[in-house]
């Protein structure tokens, strides 16, 4: 009898100890699922709660559940204990239709600690009745407008980079416009005659001659006024548009201007030299340009018979 009493407590304790280093849940795991109302209105939002009970260090994981008409999820929020495992569901339900409305049985799993699957369980389904809501408050007048709804203001980013875009484009340009070099305008002095093109010439060289351009150093205005003097007796004697023209674009048609050509270099000097006066700011000495005015006053009068008929 002994060795049988011995054998049966030596089992006795193995069961037991194999019971107690079993990880499953079974015998101790709760599963519970509930709602905060069991009568609602079209509209009415309602909780609908998994929950479970003496899952140790098991956690809790439901699939994507998909509620089919006339419920809509709104809101889902799981549920932890003290040592971050999710231990339940919250789901926040509307329902679009009168009646008695089934929230479906939904798949739990449970997994271990590990990671691998313990058992799946499925949740119970519950019922709840839906009324209008003219049968909910008894009455038929239109329910009260809901009130504003607090907005924060924010900052306009867009609005503020493109005013900021904008003002630094303005800024940009006004600092191009003050670089800009001025143009100097030099007003030519002209003199309105009928009289013979070489005439009118002569009268204007001499007229520049007594001027003070020479004195005060102005050589660029003495030599402006010389070139135009003499490209407007061309264009008035043999009607070439001379004052139109660079002087460049004058070389270039030579040919065409009825003049003997040595007089042609002549007025060609002038004109090299007047250009380097005004756009390289190049001041010949005052003798070079008393030589010019008496070469352009010899250039007029020794072209006079290449254009004008002498009387005899």
């Amino acid at each position: 009898m002994i060795p049988r009493k011995i054998l049966f407590y030596i089992g006795l304790i193995l069961f037991l100890y194999t019971c107690g280093k079993n990880e499953s849940l079974n015998g101790s795991f709760q599963l519970s699922v509930s709602t905060d109302t069991s009568f609602a209105a079209i509209g009415d939002l309602i909780r609908f709660r998994i929950q479970t009970k003496f899952l140790r260090d098991n956690y809790l994981v439901v699939p994507q559940t998909q509620f089919s008409e006339p419920l809509e999820v709104r809101q889902l929020e799981p549920l932890y204990n003290e040592n971050g495992k999710i231990t339940g569901i919250d789901y926040i339900l509307s329902v679009w239709d009168t009646g008695t409305v089934v929230i479906p049985a939904i798949t739990v799993n449970v997994f271990k600690p590990d990671s691998t699957l313990d058992f799946v369980v499925n949740t119970d389904s519950l019922e709840i009745n839906v009324v209008s809501m003219v049968a909910k408050t008894g009455s038929q007048s239109m329910r009260p407008i809901k009130g504003p709804v607090p907005v924060s203001r924010r900052w306009p980013m867009t609005t503020i980079i493109l005013v900021l875009l904008l003002a630094g484009i303005l800024y940009g340009l006004y600092v191009i416009y003050g670089k800009r070099i001025p143009t100097e305008h030099i007003e030519v002095e002209t003199v309105q005659s009928s009289k013979p093109a070489d005439e009118m010439a002569l009268e204007k060289l001499n007229h520049l001659k007594g001027s003070k351009y020479l004195q005060r150093g102005e050589i660029k205005e003495f030599y402006v006024q010389l070139s135009y003097i003499l490209r407007e007796y061309v264009e008035n004697s043999v009607y070439i548009k001379t004052l139109e023209m660079t002087t460049e674009e004058i070389k270039q048609y030579r040919s065409v201007i009825p003049f003997d050509r040595d007089q042609l270099s002549i007025w060609m000097d002038i004109l090299q030299r007047a250009d380097l006066s005004k756009y390289a700011k190049s001041d010949p000495e005052k003798m070079i340009c008393h030589e010019d005015l008496a070469a352009g006053e010899t250039f007029v009068k020794n072209t006079v018979p290449s254009w004008k008929i002498q009387n005899t």
